[in-house]
């Protein structure tokens, strides 16, 4: 099947002003100019993006190494400030049986943890003794542990307590009435230690400092260079402690985010269109850093502007040029007439017999 392909007449698009010799021209001018741009323009942009993604994934990286030393440096202060406790603790429970000895053992304790509430700006420290216990109703730092269970730890988490730390989020935790603070109630992490008898699983004491979440989002807030970068601490539940933006604490996230979190421990890598730092705290809870993939790219939009700008100064500067150009060489051409060759005499005249000596002098006209 034979296809009817008619010519296409590209002299048509150009103006009756410009010779064919001119538009040529032009067009040889203007695909020599905008194809060699147009590959710089793309050349440049892939090599400024990348260049854009190594700085700000860089400095997020660099910003995230010294931020997780700041968090474990926090964490690591409130794991030995339970560690004192603790040996406080066991001077306690060891101190003399009379009314007086517990009495100035209580009063020794409760001075010691107030100056560490103070010097370590902790929200809180609660202290949780049998009920029966001298102390126990003080309701300043020491409380019976029937209120244990008020402060977000379940049954299963307080037997499952050994010599380390269990680490809860609580939302609203309130301090007693009787403390004069500015902030009544915050959202805490919470640094729990228990002590059981084994023998016969009777509690003997427990203790928590409180740490308010809103310290930990001033800190992430202040690592991050920009409000699209996220950045934030998500506890083994998937739930957020602190973030960069302080309103998204305490919020979920879903489960195959968290499953893809826990698959790509202590690395960067990225999904979604989106970067992820996903690196390991202290106290076994991560720290997540985000960059949106659109953040790196509008990075380079000076770049694209610049040479956009090009393009459109170049196009118009280009075509003049070729114009001028084109019109002077047009004038400088020699007008030279073909020489008369005898072979095409003999062609034109068994052609046309009757013709040929009517032809022969416009020859030279033709053949320009």
């Amino acid at each position: 099947m034979k296809l009817n392909l008619k010519k296409i007449n590209y002299h048509k698009w150009i103006p009756s002003r410009f010779s064919s010799f001119q538009a040529k021209l032009l067009i040889a001018f203007l695909v020599a100019t905008l194809l060699p741009l147009t590959l710089v323009a793309l050349v440049s942009y892939h090599v400024s993006y990348n260049l854009a993604r190594d700085r700000i994934t860089n400095s997020a990286l660099m910003s995230d190494e010294q931020l997780i030393f700041q968090l474990n440096s926090r964490l690591n202060q409130t794991e030995n400030v339970a560690d004192t406790i603790q040996y406080q603790m066991y001077a306690f429970e060891h101190s003399s049986p009379d009314q007086v000895g517990t009495m100035q053992a209580l009063t020794s304790m409760r001075s010691n943890i107030s100056l560490y509430k103070s010097t370590f700006d902790f929200f809180h420290i609660y202290v949780f003794l049998k009920p029966e216990q001298t102390g126990a109703d003080e309701g300043i730092y020491f409380f019976s542990t029937d209120k244990l269970f008020n402060y977000g730890i379940s049954e299963s988490e307080l037997h499952s307590i050994g010599s380390s730390s269990l680490w809860l989020l609580k939302k609203n935790t309130t301090l007693p009435r009787v403390i004069s603070a500015s902030k009544r109630s915050a959202n805490t992490l919470l640094c729990f230690r228990a002590l059981q008898d084994k023998s016969s699983n009777v509690l003997e004491y427990a203790y928590c400092i409180a740490l308010d979440c809103d310290e930990f989002s001033r800190y992430l807030q202040t690592s991050v260079s920009d409000t699209a970068i996220s950045s934030y601490i998500l506890t083994p539940q998937g739930q957020i402690a602190a973030h960069s933006d302080s309103s998204r604490n305490q919020t979920w996230i879903s489960d195959s985010i968290k499953q893809m979190f826990l698959e790509n421990t202590n690395s960067f890598f990225k999904d979604n269109d989106i970067y992820y730092n996903c690196r390991t705290l202290d106290n076994g809870w991560l720290h997540i850093t985000e960059i949106p993939e659109n953040y790196i790219k509008s990075n380079t939009q000076v770049l694209i502007k610049t040479l956009l700008i090009t393009v459109i100064i170049s196009l118009p500067l280009t075509i003049f040029i070729v114009i001028l150009f084109s019109r002077k060489l047009t004038r400088e051409l020699p007008h030279c007439p073909m020489p008369w060759n005898p072979f095409i005499s003999d062609m034109i005249r068994s052609t046309f017999p009757s013709s040929h000596s009517r032809i022969r002098p416009m020859l030279p006209i033709m053949m320009k």
